[in-house]
This record gives C-alpha cells, sequence and structure tokens, in this order.
C-alpha cells in the first residue's frame, strides 16, 4: 500500500540533514549556509541572489563573509571517514587530522586553503586583513637551564607552541607573517593586529608586538623574562 506508514530505522538517520550557519552578505547579493547530515560530510553552499547560481564546498563549515562582501572564509573539516577510521585506531588527539581554512573570492570565484589551522579572525569593520593563525610542527626538546637568579620562576620545559599568523590581503595575496605566536587580536577598526610570542625554556619569555596595517610597521610593545599567567 502506497499510502501506508513506516517505522523509522537507523538506515534513515544518514539521510537527516540539518540546515545551519547562514548569513547574508553586507551587499545583499550572497547568501551562504551549511546542510549538514546527521553522520558524514557536509557541505557549505554560495549562492549569488542575482544570478542564483549556487557554488557548495565540501566538509567547509564556520564561514563567515568579508564586510566588503568579496570574499567568504571557513574552516574545511578532514573527510568523515577518514577521520572516523583514524579514531577506530585510537590515533592520539594531536595526531589526527586537522581542519583547514579556505577563502572563496566571490568574483572570480578562487578557491585559497591553508592547511592546519587553528583559528582564523575578520575585523568588525573595514575589510582587511583576514588573520589566520596555522599550526607548526613543536618543538619538545628540553633546554637547558642556563640562569640561577632565583628572582626568575623556573618551569619544567613545555613545548613551544610555535604557530604562525598570517595577515593576508586574499584580494591580492599580499601578506606578512610572523612565527611562534601564541595569541593575537585584531583592532574593531582592521587597522592594526596585537600578537604575542611565548617562547618556553629554562624561563617563560612572552614579546607583546603591534603590527600596524597603515604603515606596515611592526613595534614591540612589551618584553618579559619570567612566567606570566
Amino acid at each position: 500500500n502506497a499510502g501506508e506508514k513506516r517505522s523509522i530505522t537507523h538506515d534513515d538517520y544518514s539521510d537527516w540533514k540539518s540546515i545551519s550557519t547562514y548569513a547574508i552578505s553586507n551587499n545583499g547579493e550572497y547568501l551562504i549556509y551549511e546542510i549538514n547530515p546527521l553522520e558524514g560530510d557536509g557541505y557549505l553552499y554560495i549562492k549569488n541572489l542575482k544570478s542564483k547560481k549556487i557554488d557548495s564546498i565540501p566538509r567547509a563549515y564556520k564561514a563567515k563573509i568579508s564586510n566588503k562582501s568579496d570574499f567568504v572564509v571557513f574552516k574545511i573539516k578532514p573527510q568523515y571517514d577518514t577521520l572516523r577510521a583514524a579514531k577506530l585506531k585510537k590515533v592520539k588527539k594531536d595526531k589526527l587530522p586537522k581542519d583547514s581554512v579556505g577563502i572563496f573570492i566571490l568574483k572570480n570565484k578562487k578557491l585559497i586553503k591553508y592547511p592546519d589551522i587553528v583559528s582564523f579572525k575578520l575585523p568588525k569593520e573595514g575589510n582587511l586583513p583576514l588573520a589566520l593563525l596555522l599550526k607548526n610542527k613543536e618543538n619538545s626538546l628540553p633546554k637547558k637551564d642556563t640562569l640561577s637568579d632565583s628572582t626568575f620562576t623556573k618551569k619544567k620545559p613545555k613545548k613551544d607552541k610555535q604557530n604562525n599568523l598570517i595577515l593576508i590581503n586574499p584580494i591580492d595575496l599580499s601578506s606578512v607573517t610572523y612565527e611562534n605566536v601564541d595569541k593575537y587580536s585584531l583592532s574593531e577598526n582592521g587597522k592594526s593586529c596585537i600578537y604575542t610570542i611565548a617562547k618556553n625554556d629554562s624561563i617563560d619569555s612572552v614579546f607583546i608586538y603591534v603590527h600596524n596595517f597603515n604603515t606596515n610597521i611592526n613595534n614591540s610593545i612589551y618584553i618579559s623574562h619570567r612566567y606570566v599567567e
């Protein structure tokens, strides 16, 4: 009987999909949204509301549209089956496949990718820069204790975080990179970026810098050669 109802089974779960993370560009020309299954790989859709054309990017999520509506930035998950297989093999968390970051240029539909993304940020005002924090290889070799001054707080050697901060203009691909970055923040107007570099040796050293995008000058504003919480 074609009209007969049937019970939902576990096999139906894979067909369930949800829409999330939708947004409209500031110029009103683009709509972005995610469609994700209960299990498996989802898609990010980018729709041109004038031409009605739709572009899709597999496994993309947490998308944001630039303030000037000229690019979309998002994270890209590893393939579901690849990640699941690694977890079943009990691969350590720090060895699991990592997210990438994607930048989709709306005018020419060019897709730019960077591997091993930690985070990205856009300024609240203005369009640039886009800040990317990318994971780098960790240096876990122990450092020698060369200082005996009791005024310094000594700690057990730890791994240097060694993340790379890339400040990039996705339109012309001009960029500047800073290594060994721990934390970073963009000013609301997008005119500067403050970031910290932390080095772990016999003492913890912290350096704070400000990059000015108008002058393209990087200034040191704080240095500490002792432990800072």
